[in-house]
Order: C-alpha cells, then structure tokens, then sequence
C-alpha cells in the first residue's frame, strides 16, 4: 500500500487569498466600466462616475488593507483624494462631496487601525502613509463642506467676511492638537501629519486670508493663530523637560 493513500490531493494554486482579492478588483474594473457606460448611455452627469470611482477607491484600498497590502492601501486613498480634490477645486460642483467623503473616511479608518494593522519600528511607514493620507482627506472634505455650506446655501450670510478665516484656524487648530498628541504619546505619524496641516494653515492664513480680511477680522484671524502657536510651543517645552528631567 502506497504511503500517501489517505492524503488529500495537492493544491494546484497555492495563494487562497489572492482569489478574493482578484474578484473583488475585478468586480471593481466591471462597476467602473458599468459607471462609464451609464454616463455615455443614460446620460448620468459626469460627477456620477467620480463617485462610483471613489467608491471603487476605497473598497481597493480596504481589500488591499484586509490582505496585508498595507502602504499600497493608503496610497490608493491618497490618489483618489487628491484627483477628487482638483476636480472639487476646479467646478466646484456639489455633486462631488460624496466622492471626496468616501476616500476620506476610508482613510480615517486606516489611520485608526494602523497601530494595530503595523506595531513597531517596521510599521512606521504605514503608518505614516495611513495618517498622512487622513489628514490631506480631512483638509479636502472640509474645504468641500466649507465651500457647500457658505457658498452653496443661505444659511451664512456672504457679507460676513471673517468665515475666510474659520477654515483656516479649524485646520490650524486641528493640527496643533496633532501636534501636541503625537509629541505625548510618542507617534511620529501624528505629529508629523499635524506639522503638515500647520504648514497648509499657515499657507492659506499668508496667501489669501491676510489679502481678502481687514480690520478686526484680520487682526483677530491673525492674533488668534499667533496665540495658538504660543500655547502649543509652551505644552512642547513642558514636555521636553519633563522628559529631559
């Protein structure tokens, strides 16, 4: 009697979980295709398919997370956020909040299970990316919400010029708190992510607030940031001496 009676068969492929994975890109190619033929052929306006693009985006990109494909994941993110975004800066279309949402949260997922998705010194940079994109996809998503809501709606009334600046010090802010939390519990990502939001801020307050605010409002926009800027150089150096002490 042979010694493999009994044995299971040998696998002809073995890589199990490719299979998901190429029928999940696969059934993404086809919804993109079907996107494509619904705008030539019903006449869908074209922000339909950035959406449907988005949406293809961020189930990549959680699939390429799900199997271990982790950097690729967020970059996947990043590239659908940043397309999204010019498209969003250049029309100015509503119709495209859905496509800039999507991708961004899909980045706020990965930037909250990153810790978990790639521990220690070899997960840095997955990390980074994760946050990283997470950030850029906030700044875009409430530049889109700013733009909607004040511009789009009657709520706000357009003669009140200082929501020029409410924008800018919520990204400021924003980031400052990322700052400061990254410096306290020692994650490179956070405080580098919130360098970048701080620099865009500031960017934007330098550019275009101090040129279309004046009188009190650019005083008070101006002031206020300066004054956030201290407060978070004073909780810093608190800090460095605690950990110098």
């Amino acid at each position: 009697m042979s010694e493999t009676t009994g044995a299971p068969p040998p696998r002809i492929v073995d890589a199990p979980r490719l299979e998901p994975l190429l029928f999940r890109a696969g059934g993404g190619l086809l919804l993109a295709l079907a996107a494509f033929f619904g705008w030539q052929e019903l006449h869908w306006p074209i922000e339909a398919t950035a959406v449907l693009g988005a949406l293809g985006a961020t189930v990549v990109a959680l699939a390429l997370r799900h199997f271990g494909i982790r950097i690729w994941s967020a970059v996947a993110l990043a590239v659908a956020i940043v397309a999204t975004g010019l498209w969003f800066a250049a029309t100015k279309s509503p119709l495209l909040l859905p496509a800039l949402f999507l991708p961004a949260l899909g980045a706020l997922f990965l930037a909250v299970r990153a810790p978990r998705d790639a521990p220690g010194p070899e997960g840095a940079r997955h990390r980074f990316a994760a946050t990283l994109t997470a950030t850029l996809g906030g700044l875009a998503a409430s530049f889109a919400a700013y733009f909607a809501l004040f511009h789009e709606t009657e709520l706000i009334d357009e003669s009140w010029v200082l929501r020029r600046g409410v924008l800018t010090l919520a990204w400021f802010l924003a980031g400052c708190v990322l700052v400061v939390r990254g410096r306290l519990v020692g994650r490179t990502e956070l405080r580098d992510s919130g360098f970048v939001a701080v620099f865009i801020a500031l960017a934007k307050l330098l550019t275009y607030d101090v040129t279309h605010l004046d009188g009190f409002g650019r005083v008070g926009v101006v002031a206020f940031a300066g004054v956030a800027a201290l407060m978070v150089g004073g909780v810093l150096g608190r800090q460095q001496r605690r950990e110098v002490a």
